[in-house]
């Protein structure tokens, strides 16, 4: 409930959270001084993300595996609150790499009150497997229209060869 985290391949890590903003702030000193005030930041710079003030910068830390660049990116969501975007990349991204990870980091935005009044929230529920229940079976009462079967086993924390059989519980997503 506090934070969304992804993983993606090459142990990519982001991860989003809200924060509450102490006062009124700047993106650039809220960074600097309140998020990351006991860090060594390089490259700080503000920014405008859909027309919300935002800032960006980046440090060096020791990961298990070497060294990790960590990218901070804190946005002035609304005047008492900050979006705030980690994203870890082992080493130096690619340049692809690197422009998937501003594209996304520009694509957030709020949501409009159409929107919003549209959204309905999905559950996590755990179901019992029936006999003749498959991984793609129990996928496909899933609420998405693509990648069903991939959700569906990273959900559950199943490898592509698992096989679920008679009576053990799993996770779907439901509305």
């Amino acid at each position: 409930p506090e934070a969304v985290t992804a993983r993606g391949p090459g142990d990519y890590k982001i991860k989003f959270d809200m924060a509450p903003l102490p006062r009124p702030i700047s993106m650039p000193a809220y960074l600097t001084s309140v998020w990351a005030n006991d860090v060594s930041l390089r490259k700080p710079e503000g920014l405008i993300i859909n027309g919300m003030q935002a800032a960006t910068a980046e440090t060096v830390i020791a990961s298990k595996t070497g060294r990790a660049l960590v990218r901070l990116i804190a946005i002035g969501f609304a005047p008492d609150k900050a979006a705030r975007i980690m994203i870890i990349t082992p080493g130096a991204p690619s340049p692809d790499m690197q422009a998937e990870l501003q594209r996304f980091t520009y694509s957030f935005r709020a949501m409009s009150q159409a929107e919003a009044a549209k959204a309905r929230p999905q559950r996590l529920i755990s179901i019992p497997v029936k006999s003749g229940d498959t991984v793609a079976s129990m996928a496909a009462r899933m609420p998405f229209a693509d990648y069903r079967e991939p959700r569906f086993r990273t959900l559950n924390g199943f490898g592509p060869d698992f096989v679920v059989s008679p009576g053990m519980r799993v996770k779907v997503i439901g509305e």
